[in-house]
């Protein structure tokens, strides 16, 4: 029985192994363009004086302005403010963080800002 269970299994192996070949794929077709061809992005016609903006490379060239909050000197890239445990109040040494962010935000008011509160395995459900 064993050597039947054999020779069934190897006879299943390789029928699963025998497959035809698939076609290959056609190559996709080339267009050959000749320079001022329609549809060809060369262009024959010269370019006209003045056309071209002229660029000033000698100017002393400017850092960008770093943002206030991305400074790590500027107390506005502070932005974590702990609390005590099933308290929302605001702690003292957090009230200049606060207010800085919130002039900040008063004097740009097209800027947004995302508050996000998290916890800790400490608490309780």
């Amino acid at each position: 029985m064993r050597a039947i269970l054999i020779a069934f299994a190897a006879a299943a192996g390789l029928a699963a192994c025998s497959s035809t070949p698939e076609d290959e794929q056609k190559p996709a077709a080339v267009e050959e363009r000749q320079q001022g061809a329609p549809g060809s992005s060369a262009s024959t016609q010269p370019v006209k004086p003045g056309s071209v903006a002229r660029v000033d490379l000698t100017g002393a060239v400017k850092a960008p302005a770093r943002a206030p909050h991305n400074d790590t000197g500027n107390i506005l890239s502070r932005r974590s403010i702990y609390y005590d445990l099933d308290q929302y109040t605001v702690k003292d040494q957090y009230r200049e963080l606060v207010d800085a962010h919130a002039r900040y935000l008063r004097s740009n008011p097209q800027l947004k800002m995302l508050v996000q509160g998290n916890t800790d395995e400490r608490g309780s459900r």
